[in-house]
Formats: structure tokens, C-alpha cells, sequence
């Protein structure tokens, strides 16, 4: 189980996959957050670029993960895709689940013809060549300015481990 920030609230069961936490609300919030602790020796740190976060951007959430040393740590597919986030404001207004390839339904990507020949839920090449090399990405933009936690969840070595992010976009 990684470990989570300092402070944060437990599930209520004691399960780890449990999708919801009674607890305090979050805590101030930094404009960059540090690297998440993954457990094994591993972290995820999340690679904000030069422009800041703002409410209405699109932009690239990406993130790598790293062993103990720094060097990368190849991810496998997880339930179809390189990664899945969540992202939630402070106050339950935006709760969104993304995928690398963007926020489509499963439903709607069944009605779509395909470009290729890879079957439904098949990453393609360019998403394996990124998640073999420990980084993922997930195409966004805020809808609102506020505080956000993000969690971010990767598969390696046949164990999903969760990164988790807190930020404050202006």
C-alpha cells in the first residue's frame, strides 16, 4: 500500500481500494507539489511544466516514476491503460476520472470506428513506449481556480500503486 501524505486520513475500512475517506479537509495547499511517496522505494513526481496552473488551460498532466537510485521504473498497462487519475476540488464541485488518451467514455470509444487494427482497449505503440519508460500523461484543463487533490494510479511489477498530489490552481 503506498504510503500516503503526512497527515492524511485512513480509509474507513482498512481496504485499501476503498474510494472514499472520512476525514479533515485538505490541507493547504503548495503551487508545486513535491514528489508522492509510492512505497518500494518508488516515487512519483509530477512534471509541471514553466506555465502555471490556471482554471481554463488545456494542458499536459504528466508524471514519472522513479526507484529509490532515480532511475525510471517501467509501468505496465492497468486495466487497459497506461495510468488512471482522479481529480477532485476541495469542495465536491469537480470530481473528474481521466485516462492518458483523454476523458472519453468506454461506451463512446465502442461506437468509434477504429483507425487501426488493435483491438478495443489496446494501448497504442506510443503509449507503451511512454509507460515502459515510468511517465504518464493525461490531457486536461481545471474548470475552476481552487484547491485540488489529485490521485494518480500505475501498475508495476503487477501491483497499482497511487500517487497522490495536492495543488492550488489560480
Amino acid at each position: 500500500i503506498p504510503s500516503a501524505p503526512a497527515g492524511s486520513p485512513q480509509p474507513a475500512g482498512g481496504d485499501p481500494d476503498d474510494s472514499w475517506i472520512k476525514g479533515k479537509p485538505l490541507p493547504p495547499v503548495p503551487v508545486a507539489p513535491g514528489p508522492s511517496d509510492l512505497g518500494g522505494g518508488m516515487t512519483m513526481r509530477w512534471e509541471l511544466g514553466p506555465e502555471a496552473l490556471r482554471a481554463g488551460r488545456e494542458m499536459s498532466l504528466a508524471f514519472d516514476v522513479r526507484d529509490s537510485s532515480g532511475a525510471p521504473v517501467p509501468l505496465e498497462p492497468y486495466m487497459g491503460m497506461g495510468a488512471h487519475a482522479v481529480v477532485l476540488r476541495d469542495d465536491g464541485s469537480v470530481f473528474v476520472h481521466l485516462h492518458p488518451m483523454g476523458t472519453v467514455s468506454m461506451a463512446s470509444m465502442e461506437r468509434l470506428p477504429l483507425a487501426s487494427s488493435e483491438p478495443m482497449g489496446s494501448m497504442g505503440h506510443a503509449a507503451h513506449e511512454e509507460i515502459a519508460s515510468g511517465r504518464v500523461s493525461f490531457p486536461y484543463a481545471f474548470p475552476r481556480s481552487g484547491p485540488y487533490r489529485l490521485w494518480v494510479q500505475v501498475k508495476t511489477a503487477g501491483v497499482v500503486r497511487t500517487g497522490i498530489f495536492d495543488v492550488l490552481v489560480r
